[in-house]
């Protein structure tokens, strides 16, 4: 069974992390999940009734969860398994 998504090294990624692009893109998540923390420490997130209260705040921690996976990219694709060891794994 072949997967089905590439694999990359750790080369590859390192490459991919030192563009432009992908530093911004990484520091607009941080912003993000700055935002996230203010939206919760200012009680933003408080609804009409409980059911929204919890309902938002759960949607606040798993988008911060989320952002905090993708800031750790390596980490992320060693998770799911899409880091490729060497040339010989394709």
């Amino acid at each position: 069974m072949t997967d089905s998504y590439p694999k990359m090294t750790i080369d590859e990624i390192e490459i991919w992390l030192a563009s432009e692009v992908t530093k911004t893109y990484l520091q607009s998540l941080t912003f993000y999940k700055e935002q996230l923390a203010e939206a919760r420490a200012s009680g933003a997130f408080v609804g009409d009734t409980h059911d929204k209260t919890i309902e938002r705040l759960y949607r606040n921690l798993g988008a911060e969860q989320a952002v905090s996976d993708f800031l750790s990219p390596i980490d992320l694709m060693n998770n799911y398994n899409l880091v490729r060891r060497s040339i010989d794994e394709e």
